[in-house]
């Protein structure tokens, strides 16, 4: 009864190789991602942009569409060389929509994760990279996340719709009451309310130079 699932190729890319090279938090089984405390980056480039690019001191980031860096997920020992070549590398961004199922969060949340510590162990400075959802999400994206680390994080995509804006706040003061982060390395507009003291705030990579503080 079941010869017509037979010939479906079920690949599906767990990454089990992975995960036997890094460790994992006990609740969520999350990967545990080591501090950053290096220096700060002076400019960032997007991973797209970078392939075809000399590393000239900057930081390879994954603020672009999901699709553009799917393939470091797919063929992460393919990648490796490239990122490591590198001077830093702020860590994977895959998406964590407002509208997404649990699932579907955890699994990107859990991705970002696991090829980060993995990097980190093989030798890249790794900065980790915090997203989250909605506040059902804090307590597993945040699990795994060092604190009083040097960390990342993304605010395009929120545009000026007053509830997006107050859902990226509630976060991002959930992840200083967490994190406790020393910095901040931030990409995107400034929003109301976060602190800019310990942040600094990269503009869209296709123009040069960052602000540090504001």
């Amino acid at each position: 009864m079941f010869d017509q699932y037979k010939t479906i190729d079920y690949k599906i890319p767990l990454k089990h190789h992975l995960c036997t090279e890094v460790s994992f938090t006990s609740r969520y089984q999350m990967p545990l991602v080591q501090p950053y405390n290096g220096e700060i980056p002076e400019k960032i480039l997007s991973f797209n942009r970078a392939r075809g690019h000399a590393p000239n001191g900057a930081a390879v980031h994954f603020y672009i569409a999901d699709a553009h860096f799917e393939c470091v997920w797919n063929r992460p020992e393919v990648y490796l060389p490239m990122l490591q070549r590198f001077p830093f590398v702020i860590s994977t961004d895959y998406s964590l929509y407002s509208d997404m199922l649990l699932p579907e969060v955890m699994w990107n949340t859990f991705r970002n994760k696991l090829l980060c510590a993995w990097w980190q162990k093989h030798g890249v400075n790794a900065i980790p990279n915090v997203s989250w959802c909605k506040e059902w999400s804090y307590d597993f994206v945040l699990e795994g996340y060092p604190k009083e680390s040097i960390i990342a994080i993304n605010s395009t995509g929120i545009g000026t719709d007053r509830q997006s804006k107050a859902l990226w706040l509630k976060g991002y003061n959930r992840v200083l009451e967490v994190l406790k982060p020393i910095h901040i390395l931030r990409y995107g507009a400034m929003q109301e309310g976060e602190d800019a003291s310990i942040s600094t705030f990269y503009k869209n990579d296709n123009f040069n130079g960052a602000t540090y503080g504001r």
